[in-house]
């Protein structure tokens, strides 16, 4: 995790207290791709990583379901939209 510069404990941290208030308000935007398993979860970017949760309203419970590097073409196909121009 070192190289794409992503610290687990500070993500983990920074998203506890990031979600802790008004999870739906501070997502970046809700997933919406073709055929991708978590559509109609909201995500938010955290530390150089893409954050997908869902929230239980009646359980009053965040539950993060994936985390992604947010350095990856792949998250920048799914969650911006945009393509990966760097040839490597």
């Amino acid at each position: 995790m070192k190289p794409y510069k992503i610290e687990p404990k500070m993500v983990f941290l920074n998203s506890k207290s990031i979600l802790s208030v008004k999870p739906r308000e501070k997502a970046d935007n809700v997933v919406d791709y073709r055929d991708f398993e978590f559509n109609g979860y909201y995500w938010e970017y955290i530390n150089n990583v893409i954050v997908v949760y869902n929230v239980l309203e009646k359980d009053k419970k965040v539950l993060v379901d994936a985390c992604y590097s947010a350095l990856t073409g792949f998250t920048l196909h799914i969650f911006f939209g945009e393509h990966d121009t760097d040839p490597l």
